[in-house]
């Protein structure tokens, strides 16, 4: 791969889902006094550039890439791209664990860092219903708002299925993930966890 880009070299890539910025960007701005330089894609991409190929480069110019996992990430097309991208370059892959989401098979060779405990429990499961009745008349209304007759199988006919909704028990059921606060204390101590990881990480490379 050419670096035609001219990324500056950054020692730590951190990979995560911006589902999850608004603790990862904080706990990662806390790692500046360690001397260590960070690529967040927040603030090192600038305006007129194409993005994925400066992640490309970043990645490949990095000595070590911190992947954020949780049910976010895993999901994430574009995580799944840069842990694949660092581990098809040898790069160090320090998976950084935020809550009980199992990591896939390429991933588990790797020793992670558990922040689950330091960072606790940063979204609650929630389960929303309505009745059925409520339901079929969401998915009437909906169809008719883009256009779609009542017999008509257009693409917002599923539109309910893909928002979560299941029928279970006689009524519709989704499960929804509602965002906790995280304490400001916690994410300093995830970030002193880190900061002795990293500085213990680059005083043996």
């Amino acid at each position: 791969m050419t670096t035609s880009t001219s990324t500056r070299a950054f020692e730590i890539f951190a990979s995560y889902s911006h589902c999850d910025a608004r603790f990862v960007q904080p706990m990662m701005k806390l790692l500046l006094p360690t001397g260590a330089t960070v690529f967040r894609d927040a603030d090192a991409i600038q305006p007129g550039k194409k993005w994925a190929a400066v992640i490309a480069d970043a990645i490949e110019q990095c000595r070590v890439l911190y992947l954020f996992w949780c049910n976010h990430s895993a999901g994430s097309s574009e995580v799944r791209k840069e842990y694949e991208q660092a581990i098809s370059l040898n790069k160090d892959v320090v998976p950084v664990l935020l809550d009980d989401t199992p990591l896939p098979t390429g991933l588990k060779a790797y020793q992670w860092v558990d922040l689950r405990e330091v960072i606790g429990r940063h979204e609650d499961e929630v389960e929303q219903s309505m009745t059925l009745d409520e339901g079929r008349e969401r998915q009437r209304l909906d169809r008719e708002a883009h256009g779609y007759s009542r017999h008509e199988d257009g693409y917002f006919a599923g539109e309910f299925w893909r928002k979560g909704w299941n029928e279970r028990d006689g009524q519709y059921v989704r499960q929804l993930r509602l965002e906790r606060d995280i304490p400001e204390a916690a994410l300093r101590r995830a970030a002193a966890v880190l900061g002795a990881h990293l500085q213990d990480r680059l005083q043996r490379t």
